[in-house]
């Protein structure tokens, strides 16, 4: 009770379909007394957060405050010391994801706060797993592949998500080794029995 959570671009109906996905959960926790806050990431450059997921969690009646981007690493830091009490009741193999764009990557102190984040977690077994949307382009220079392969070597899973969306493109998986591929509904929702067609 009185969790307060981060979201960063937009899981809800405007994205995927029904009450959405992560969002929905987040709408019923609420409901049931279990989420008083959350904080939204702008996401930009496309700000889903800031004008998609905002305005849900408007509509649904959920608390909500709205950050810049570069607000979520000192917020991760304070959600890995409200975690520690219920460290002892994770259980082993634990996921935790963490949603990040290009513009977290390119940040100059983005590896410092992803091990700072790890670190709140010794003697735990959790999984840490990296998600990588691309609702901007996913430019993959050298200094972009050398900060997610640091953090691969360092225990970190890395997953690309919402594939089918956004600038989802399929040059990033001959660069990258990927543990996860997330593909996103929308473009799952395509693949039918049916004849195929140009849409």
């Amino acid at each position: 009770p009185g969790s307060r959570l981060l979201t960063h671009c937009n899981t809800g109906g405007l994205a995927t379909a029904g009450v959405g996905t992560a969002l929905g959960v987040i709408a019923l926790a609420h409901r049931q007394g279990k989420v008083t806050n959350v904080w939204v990431d702008e996401t930009r450059p496309l700000l889903q957060g800031g004008r998609l997921t905002a305005w849900e969690l408007g509509e649904l009646g959920v608390p909500y405050q709205l950050i810049a981007d570069s607000m979520a690493a000192s917020l991760m830091a304070q959600v890995n010391a409200q975690m520690r009490p219920l460290f002892s009741k994770l259980p082993d193999g634990f996921h935790i994801g963490l949603n990040i764009s290009v513009s977290h990557i390119n940040a100059p102190t983005f590896i410092d706060d992803c091990l700072h984040y790890q670190r709140g977690f010794e003697g735990k077994a959790v999984k840490l797993m990296l998600e990588i949307t691309e609702q901007e382009p996913l430019l993959l220079n050298g200094a972009v592949v050398d900060k997610l392969n640091t953090l691969h070597s360092r225990g970190f899973s890395i997953a690309l998500d919402d594939f089918g969306t956004g600038y989802s493109g399929l040059s990033c998986l001959h660069e990258l080794i990927f543990d996860y591929i997330k593909i996103d509904q929308s473009f799952v929702g395509r693949v039918t029995g049916e004849a195929p067609a140009s849409k």
